[in-house]
């Protein structure tokens, strides 16, 4: 018999000062197809499809998940948003400006999860991005050339130049719907 699995990854929620609503709104506007994310946020580890038994306490995931917890420094500031929008996989995105604190943040997630053999996407592709919202396939073929402009035209979001980051979260996606499994505060 098959173990049931779920989706998972693990995400920085966006504070709200932070209005990503309103560029979502933006393409939705302009794409029909355009689903809006329910919950936004920085995705930093895409870990996918595994075993439900990592949704317990104290799995080799949450085990991982506190090492970063407990072994990262502290909160940090001044994370910025860019204008213009990314798209990745099925999804319309936000860059963010290069920081050390979320670079070490990264790496420390890489370290622990690779110590406990979490396997997850460290594709070339993948970078860390905040999800505005999702596209159907279809429209992911056209969208780089019909509405090239609109997606290099997006704003940056109102409050989105220096917010604060104190805690991750793993979150479990099913159907589209975002659920927090556990939030990791940091000092």
């Amino acid at each position: 018999m098959n173990a049931a699995t779920v989706r998972l990854f693990v995400a920085i929620t966006m504070p709200e000062q932070v209005d990503c609503r309103t560029i979502a709104l933006i393409l939705a506007r302009q794409l029909p197809e355009f689903r809006i994310s329910p919950i936004f946020h920085l995705t930093l580890v895409f870990i996918g499809s595994v075993d439900e038994i990592m949704l317990d306490s104290k799995s080799p995931l949450d085990l991982a998940l506190q090492e970063v917890q407990q072994a990262w420094l502290r909160k940090f500031t001044g994370l910025a948003l860019l204008a213009g929008g990314h798209i990745f996989g099925n999804t319309i995105s936000l860059k963010l400006a290069e920081h050390e604190g979320l670079s070490t943040l990264e790496q420390a997630l890489e370290k622990s999860l690779a110590k406990y053999q979490i396997a997850h996407d460290t594709g070339n592709a993948f970078v860390p991005h905040v999800a505005l919202g999702r596209i159907s396939r279809q429209l992911r073929r056209t969208i780089a050339h019909d509405h090239a402009e609109l997606l290099a035209q997006l704003p940056a979001p109102a409050g989105g130049k220096n917010f604060a980051v104190d805690h991750f979260t793993l979150y479990q996606s099913l159907n589209g719907v975002y659920m927090s499994v556990r939030r990791y505060e940091m000092r």
